[in-house]
């Protein structure tokens, strides 16, 4: 593979796919846990009214989501576009991707001093052993990573399962340990994200910005009128 705007192009929109498909593990991550605190606060009440069993549905099917969207990063078969496939590529192609390169896909504007801060240069340099060239090195050392994290999300959810099978709906001891993980997982998604867009990324899902939980405030089934 020659490595040029063509195929920077297509792992740009790799990365947009990427960040879309991780980006739904972190929102329902973060649902979860609004979902989470409400049965932490109302646990008696829900016990009361039978709910024991909704709850565990929903978490069992958050904790299954979360697992196979980090595993769907992990697949390297020619027919995914995965986190790791795209870092596979950087790796086997970094001895082509240089600076010089990398400033011909986002080149310095006009008021870019290159004596002082220049977000290009900075960008290639957290990837570089040698500030020429990426560092397949470091590429490779970040996929070891994003193995790791998704064997602790693994763990993750099967402890989480376990507890959920053993009627302890009211644990929080695995979730704690599934949503670091994730977070590791999406901080390193980002970090390549970053260098591939010319974007800052701080997280791959977006935050919510209304007020979603106050359903929890009213009845699933509206009542009938009277």
């Amino acid at each position: 593979m020659k490595v040029d705007a063509n195929v920077w192009k297509k792992w740009q929109d790799w990365a947009e796919r990427i960040r879309e498909d991780f980006g739904q593990v972190v929102e329902d991550r973060d649902v979860h846990e609004g979902f989470r605190r409400v049965v932490q606060e109302n646990g008696d009440w829900i016990d009361e009214n039978q709910g024991a069993l909704f709850v565990d549905f929903i978490k069992r099917n958050y904790v299954g989501n979360a697992f196979m969207g980090v595993r769907r990063q992990l697949k390297v078969d020619d027919d995914s576009i995965s986190l790791m496939r795209l870092l596979r590529q950087m790796a086997d192609q970094a001895h082509q991707i240089t600076l010089d390169f990398y400033l011909t896909i986002f080149p310095l504007k006009p008021d870019q001093d290159p004596d002082r801060f220049v977000w290009q240069n900075e960008t290639f340099r957290s990837f570089t052993d040698d500030r020429v060239t990426l560092s397949s090195r470091i590429i490779n050392e970040d996929m070891r990573k994003a193995r790791e994290l998704a064997a602790e999300i693994e763990k993750a959810a099967d402890r989480t399962v376990a507890h959920l099978q053993k009627g302890e709906h009211k644990s929080n001891v695995t979730f704690d340990d599934l949503r670091s993980s994730i977070d590791h997982f999406d901080a390193l998604a980002c970090r390549y994200l970053g260098l591939i867009t010319g974007k800052g990324w701080s997280s791959c899902g977006a935050k919510a910005v209304f007020p979603w939980s106050q359903i929890f405030r009213h009845p699933f089934v509206k009542p009938t009128a009277a």
